[in-house]
């Protein structure tokens, strides 16, 4: 896999380094998701990159931003609306808790609820002030969190939603390059015949 754990970590957060380092590593992704097997394992490459490529990597250490007991932590998935879009199901987990692969939520609830009925990118960067906020992750709450949509045309698939648990680590930044690589994810998902291995794993 493609290590991607030395991006973003300037001492101070240079955005157009960011988006150079992005583009970059979008066109590695693209190259290596297309061999993978299948189609999760094409996502796992998505959500790998993301988990260490978004996210302000010092505003952890800015007073508030993590509270007692916390510590910069990040996670990445994917959620797919089952065939009868009564769903989300996780695929391509990073730093999920392990029993949570392949899980499935109700498609109404929270954040991911609402992603599936509106459809487009979703910025919280800061969960604290937001109370419609429900934890998901059992890794840690997320205080900071992407959300971008994998579809195509008026076709809804799923979506992607990276998380930080210090709070105002995703920026509008953050998710402009999240939705690219949401826009790539769709690409990779129809032609690695995703909707039937969805199926399959349920």
């Amino acid at each position: 896999m493609l290590n991607h754990s030395e991006v973003g970590q300037q001492t101070q957060r240079d955005v157009a380094s960011f988006n150079k380092n992005a583009a970059r590593i979008l066109e590695e992704v693209a190259l290596e998701a297309d061999a993978a097997e299948n189609a999760e394992d094409a996502i796992q490459v998505v959500t790998l990159a993301l988990v260490n490529l978004l996210g302000d990597r010092n505003v952890h250490l800015q007073p508030g931003n993590l509270k007692k007991g916390e510590f910069q932590q990040f996670a990445c998935g994917a959620l797919f609306l089952t065939p009868d879009r009564i769903s989300n199901q996780l695929i391509a987990p990073i730093n999920y808790h392990p029993d949570q692969l392949h899980m499935t939520l109700d498609a109404t609830i929270g954040h991911p609820g609402w992603m599936v009925k509106n459809q487009k990118p979703l910025l919280l960067a800061n969960t604290d002030l937001d109370k419609s906020f429900v934890k998901i992750l059992r890794t840690f709450r997320a205080g900071s969190v992407c959300y971008a949509p994998i579809k195509s045309g008026n076709t809804y698939f799923g979506q992607i939603i990276c998380a930080a648990q210090g709070r105002n680590t995703m920026t509008e930044d953050d998710l402009a390059v999240h939705t690219s690589f949401c826009q790539l994810a769709t690409t990779l998902w129809v032609a690695k015949d995703g909707p039937n291995f969805l199926k399959s794993i349920n």
